[in-house]
């Protein structure tokens, strides 16, 4: 990770890009912010590793900017633009064999597994929101409709 010239963006603005990231549309804005004062921000370069197999230096990924390529390369990695939410199943322990590598320069914001678990723990609709949206992308990812929440 390189550092970045750019000023650091405030937990408000980190929130606001936050909900833009389908992972995090239903969460609560006083969660929202608390989830964001503990991100860190990044600037990446092509080729630059986010995730690798094995490491255990996992983080949440979530890119402002660019483009990462994601998964294991003998099956075919895709590829994520802004707004993707990209490693949470390494962070949660139930997937360690994706890499996530940058194509082209990005920004980012990442949290640790330990402090997104503290967010999860602090507040329940956070946990919520999450697990919908964990619910969603498994409808999507198996080709099923899925509907707005409620």
């Amino acid at each position: 990770m390189t550092t970045d010239a750019r000023p650091s963006l405030t937990t408000v603005e980190k929130a606001a890009l936050l909900l833009e990231v389908d992972l995090f549309h239903d969460v609560p804005s006083d969660a929202l912010a608390e989830l964001a004062a503990r991100m860190e921000e990044g600037s990446h370069a092509p080729g630059d590793v986010l995730l690798e197999p094995g490491a255990p230096d996992v983080r949440l990924w979530v890119v402002l900017s660019g483009r990462v390529r994601v998964g294991r390369e003998a099956d075919g990695a895709t590829e994520h633009g802004p707004g993707a939410a990209v490693g949470l199943l390494a962070l949660l322990g139930v997937v360690d064999d994706e890499s996530v590598i940058v194509d082209e320069p990005c920004r980012t914001l990442s949290v640790t597994p330990e402090d997104y678990l503290d967010a999860l723990a602090d507040n329940p609709a956070f946990a919520l929101a999450n697990l919908r949206a964990l619910g969603r992308r498994l409808r999507a990812s198996e080709g099923r409709p899925t509907r707005p929440p409620t």
